[in-house]
């Protein structure tokens, strides 16, 4: 490496969801490589992760879990009293050490406020389909305009200041849906997974699997307290000529889902770039780095949204051939009976991991995100350096 420049500072402003951070962890190794300072700033909740991943936090923010009991009657994510303790902190912060250039996860939005206040470069990466204007104006737009008043910035309706910098999409283009052209400076990278397999324990059962199909089931990190959905995959896969791996998360205990047929493998949390490979279908909630993670494994999937932009991600997912959806947003309510219907059709109709393969090779031809650091260095003021590994 050469022309690195150890007094770049990068702070990184993240939710504290563990899915949120993996996104970014690819992208905070390649400033690192650099010779780059990078800090995370969120709350304890992820620690451990940011451990794993050799990054150093910041306190900022608190979880939406606080702000529901902290701040009763207002909305817990995007409510003007929790942003505004993200801002709070994030100033401080700021003033004590101030960095070249912000980035910020694309739902974190007391970053951009914060980052705008202070008069510092932030950045945006997108850790989930594009976000348009209207949804950010109908779920936070008093708060928005509420606080920028407070802090004396000019009042923005549009909300213009969400999008005013570098966007960074590793959603495929195929994927995005027509909100892309909102944004004034886009980039496209690759979707790199990150999600802690170099350090993690490979389970002795995994290469015995592979004498008939293998499905990977799982509600990601976040809705992994969904029970009620897992005790449904299992019960429309429990008499199926299937291998089942069940991954839980660390937070929920085995003994809480209730009996587990002979056919399923139940797992904590193992990192499903170690399992997929030896998957042929994923079924899941539609998680963005679930579907992602799968993608790149060219492996198709049965999604079950239960909220957000997971509604998206799946119905996404079935118009592009890549797999199937059932249940919120979708005309077929998801039962054992239909998951179990869902799942034959998709391992047994051989288009399905054609198209998921067709969109692997696109996400892999895309730039990497390595190629982003000259980029975030000129956007944070410095003259463009050339990094050699």
């Amino acid at each position: 490496m050469t022309g690195a420049t150890p007094d770049f500072r990068v702070l990184v402003s993240v939710r504290p969801f563990r899915g949120h951070l993996h996104s970014l962890v690819p992208l905070t190794a390649a400033l690192q490589r650099a010779g780059h300072q990078v800090t995370v700033a969120t709350s304890a909740e992820v620690a451990t992760t940011l451990e794993e991943a050799s990054l150093s936090r910041v306190a900022a923010g608190i979880h939406p879990r606080v702000a529901e009991v902290r701040f009763p009657g207002e909305n817990p994510a995007y409510g003007p009293s929790a942003l505004r303790t993200k801002i709070e902190d994030l100033l401080g912060i700021i003033a004590a050490h101030p960095p070249n250039v912000m980035i910020r996860e694309s739902t974190d939005l007391a970053a951009a406020v914060a980052a705008e206040i202070a008069g510092v470069t932030c950045l945006t990466f997108g850790i989930s389909s594009m976000i348009p204007r209207f949804v950010w104006r109908k779920n936070a737009g008093e708060s928005l305009a509420l606080l920028r008043g407070q802090y004396g910035l000019p009042a923005d309706p549009e909300l213009d200041f969400l999008f005013s910098s570098l966007y960074i999409d590793v959603l495929p283009p195929a994927m995005e849906a027509g909100y892309a052209s909102e944004v004034p400076d886009l980039r496209y990278v690759r979707y790199e997974p990150w999600d802690g397999a170099a350090t993690a324990r490979r389970p002795p059962w995994l290469d015995a699997l592979g004498h008939r199909p293998v499905v990977l089931a799982t509600l990601g990190t976040v809705y992994n307290k969904q029970r009620h959905v897992i005790r449904t995959f299992l019960q429309a896969l429990e008499a199926e000529d299937v291998d089942v791996l069940l991954t839980l998360g660390d937070d929920q205990p085995r003994d809480k889902i209730g009996p587990v047929p002979d056919n399923v493998q139940v797992a904590q949390y193992l990192p499903h770039s170690m399992l997929l490979p030896h998957c042929d279908l994923l079924l899941c909630h539609g998680g963005f780095n679930t579907v992602m993670g799968a993608l790149c494994q060219g492996v198709p999937m049965v999604c079950v949204p239960i909220a957000g932009d997971q509604i998206f991600n799946a119905a996404r997912c079935e118009q592009l051939g890549y797999g199937l959806r059932l249940g919120e947003g979708s005309d077929v309510p998801a039962t054992p009976a239909t998951i179990r219907s869902a799942v034959r059709r998709a391992l047994g109709d051989e288009t399905f991991r054609t198209r998921a393969d067709d969109i692997r090779c696109k996400i892999a031809a895309l730039p990497a995100l390595e190629t982003l650091v000259p980029e975030i260095e000129v956007r944070g003021g410095r003259s463009p350096v050339v990094h050699q590994s």
